[in-house]
């Protein structure tokens, strides 16, 4: 995808923070450290998991889904992106794969299994597609196979397009069926994310398989009506429905052939694109315009490229501008979604279409009426957890796929009356007896609810009122303890027996018991739950005393450096004390590449990750990104599992070899936005300048330029204070956070914060500098206390 795509976040050692001149927490915004995602939606609307989760044993588990998929009889097909379709029935992911391309998959980067689609007339010929990233010969394949029970045979693939996949970003995404038997698909530009290059420009070729909409039909062959047609249906262009896309990774098809396409954007805007059948460009404009709120705008970082040269000439009606672009400080990341035709949903939403975005965690809709033309504005959905694809389902539901969480979710309207296993079902009551009918029905991840002198939703009463959950929970091999907390009574049954009995008024009291099983799986778990009056407390968890495994990470080692392209060798292991020495197959690497760019006006989006690799193993090798200047590192993160599915992570941080540890990797601009090619790169051992009317270096101008400088830097366990003064802005981030806002046209002002780490180990830190006019001051130091 893009520099703000797929973002893998994770917490690390969390600091704490004082910062004496902002009471902006350090958690304030989405980078490095993911927030608690509050479930927003309308009401009577309810978001719950579908399949997978990391509370499950591993072969329950989805690992990096991407995408998902109905079969006609209700099963459910995820993609992972290592390269494993994997099948959900009743709720529960199956342990065996459907198919594993793990051996010729490329998840490097962008690259891996993007997406699933089953066709039409499965019921018949049993076909599913896939679109992929080969590993040897590197390309994009976009391929048939046939699936027979709950299986494909590898065989059975037969490739229908072949794309280039170049560069590790922007590579194959989607794949749709559209009327009159054709079939879509979609690829991104196969272009470095942090640097305008000519590769992009392949983008604005119809024979070059980049940044594209293909339409096809179901053997791969050109359809005589799309706008490229070369009189050959096995030409590339002849397949080309729409081009000058940077990266289409999610999009629908509607019934007239139409498509409506989110297109992620570079460093300020997202696009929305409706490309009709027939009539008007079919030319989206990257990388010679991109977004615009009222209109495409030229790209100036690529417009001395000769296509965009030639293309610029002929002005933007010789290009479709979006049906709605927002910048940065919305979204950083667009997941086109489906049009809702269902009729479920109340008719506020009905043939409204539906739209996310990764980063920034939200689900829109956007009114069409009859003729299939946007209303209005897009209006907030719900808040949800970095969601990757927003598809239909045959419930009426809207399905999506996060991949944060490892989990298929459904927004479903009304009550349920299942849910997967791992949640329960919630029945609230509003009285202490269960009895009548609920006033609420829903799935629950957990039972875990102080509410204090409140209540348990917002009409519920505050006092006299009752829950019961029922689920299917995995107990592992071995002893399990149940531990329930209560005020007031809270009754226990597993396998219909009761092995708590903590009823009756009585203050917050926890009650344990112990159950042996001699195999691990799942059973019925029954909670019946009362208020009666003042403070109402409702937990129940259950833990094994199977002991998780231990694993290292031997190469490489936390806070060592890459040089680009370096092939780098990794190596882990893990002890389990029931196990003893785990095999390889119980090793599960993840590789996340960090990526701060620079902060463009109207772009609050800072720091992100990009899924960068995965596999397992002992031993493997990791090919270093190639950046033009971007602060990058990566992240290696290995998760070991037991036989019992207990599991333990462990990382360490590599970072770019552009200075030495502890000096600033520098940036100059002859602006004051950091925007176009540095003036000058250079390491610099510290941030102490004070240039008075003068410029940072010979060529520069003494007013409006602006500075980048990033570095890794060691800090201490306990707490160090950070001290910037500037004339004028200056802003500093670290791990992604803002932590000293000094930002504005001002005299030398200066602004401290401090930093409380539990453990000590390396940062990433990021310094950003403006100068207006006058006198220019940029420093900044760290004192480890």
């Amino acid at each position: 995808m893009k520099e703000n795509d797929i973002v893998h976040v994770r917490a690390e050692v969390t600091p704490s923070v004082q910062n004496a001149d902002a009471t902006t927490s350090l958690f304030g915004r989405q980078a490095e450290v993911r927030p608690a995602v509050a479930v927003g939606l309308p009401p009577g609307f309810r978001d719950e998991r579908i399949a997978g989760g990391s509370d499950l044993p591993i072969q329950f588990q989805l690992n990096t889904p991407t995408t998902l998929a109905f079969l006609p009889d209700g099963r459910l097909l995820v993609t992972e992106k290592g390269g494993k379709l994997r099948l959900v029935k009743n709720n529960l992911v199956q342990p065996t794969a459907v198919l594993d391309l793990t051996a010729k998959v490329s998840p490097v980067g962008d690259g891996g299994l993007i997406s699933v689609a089953v066709d039409p007339a499965f019921a018949t010929n049993s076909f599913i597609y896939l679109i992929y990233t080969n590993n040897n010969p590197r390309e994009g394949h976009l391929s048939q196979f046939q699936m027979s029970g709950d299986t494909v045979n590898p065989s059975s693939e037969t490739v229908l397009l072949t794309t280039i996949a170049d560069h590790d970003t922007h590579m194959v995404d989607d794949i749709r069926f559209g009327p009159n038997n054709t079939l879509y698909a979609s690829d991104g530009d196969s272009s470095p994310f942090d640097a305008a290059t000519v590769y992009s420009t392949r983008s604005q070729q119809a024979n070059q398989t980049v940044g594209k909409i293909y339409r096809m039909t179901l053997d791969g062959k050109g359809v005589s009506t799309n706008p490229f047609w070369t009189g050959n249906a096995d030409d590339p262009a002849s397949k080309v429905f729409a081009l000058g896309l940077r990266n289409p990774f999610r999009f629908t098809v509607l019934p007239d052939g139409s498509v409506i396409v989110g297109d992620v954007g570079w460093n300020s805007w997202e696009e929305i694109d409706r490309i009709s059948v027939s009539g008007g460009s079919h030319n989206y404009g990257w990388p010679c315009y991109e977004g615009g709120p009222n209109g495409s705008l030229v790209q100036s970082a690529f417009s001395n490229f000769p296509i965009c040269k030639t293309l610029l000439t002929r002005g933007t009606s010789a290009v479709t501008a979006p049906s709605f672009a927002y910048d940065h400080t919305v979204g950083s990341s667009v997941i086109g979604g489906p049009v809702y035709d269902q009729n479920v949903f109340p008719a506020p939403y009905r043939g409204s279409y539906f739209f996310g975005d990764y980063t920034h965690n939200w689900i829109d809709y956007w009114p069409l009426d009859a003729s299939g033309n946007f209303v209005g504005q897009p209006i907030r959905f719900a808040t949800v957890a970095n969601p990757v694809d927003i598809e239909m389902g045959p419930d009426g539901a809207l399905y999506y796929v996060s991949i944060t969480k490892g989990q298929v979710r459904r927004i479903a309207y009304g009550t349920t009356s299942s849910c997967a296993p791992g949640n329960y079902l919630a029945n609230y009551y509003t009285n202490r007896t269960w009895s009548g009918t609920p006033t609420i029905t829903r799935c629950d991840d957990t039972i875990n609810n102080d509410w204090g002198t409140g209540g348990p939703f917002g009409t519920s009463p505050v006092d006299n009122f009752s829950v019961s959950w029922s689920g299917s929970q995995y107990f592992t091999k071995g002893i399990n303890t149940l531990s329930s907390t209560s005020d007031d009574g809270m009754q226990v049954w597993v396998d219909g027996q009761l092995v708590i009995d903590n009823n009756g008024i009585h203050p917050a009291t926890t009650k344990t018991a112990t159950l042996t099983y001699t195999t691990g799986g799942f059973h019925d778990v029954l909670v019946k739950y009362y208020e009666a009056t003042g403070q109402a407390v409702a937990k129940l968890s259950i833990t094994s005393a199977n002991k998780p495994p231990v694993p290292q990470i031997s190469q490489p080692t936390d806070g060592s450096g890459f040089a680009a392209n370096q092939v780098m060798t990794v190596t882990g292991s893990a002890t389990d004390p029931e196990d003893g020495t785990l095999s390889g197959e119980s090793l599960q690497w993840n590789v996340i590449l960090h990526h701060c760019p620079p902060v463009t006006p109207g772009n609050t989006q800072i720091c992100h990750t990009h899924p960068f690799d995965t596999f397992t193993g002992t031993i493997g090798s990791v090919t270093a990104p190639d950046t033009s200047g971007d602060w990058v590192w990566l992240e290696f993160e290995l998760t070991a599992f037991d036989s019992s599915g207990a599991n333990a992570t462990t990382r360490v941080n590599v970072w770019p070899n552009f200075c030495p540890a502890g000096s600033y990797w520098a940036q100059y601009y002859k602006n004051r936005t950091w925007t176009g090619t540095p003036a000058i790169k250079r390491c610099d051992a510290t941030i102490h300048n004070n240039w008075g009317t003068g410029g940072p270096f010979g060529t520069s101008p003494v007013d409006n330029f602006s500075i980048i400088w990033h570095s890794r830097q060691f800090f201490r366990q306990g707490t160090s204070t950070l001290t910037a003064t500037s004339d004028d802005g200056m802003q500093v981030w670290v791990d992604g956070q803002l932590v000293i806002d000094n930002n504005g046209i001002h005299p030398a002002t200066t602004k401290t914060a401090t930093l409380t780490y539990p453990l000590a180990g390396y940062h990433d830190v990021l310094v950003q500098y403006f100068e207006a006019t006058g006198n220019a001051v940029a420093q900044f130091s760290i004192v480890k206390q």
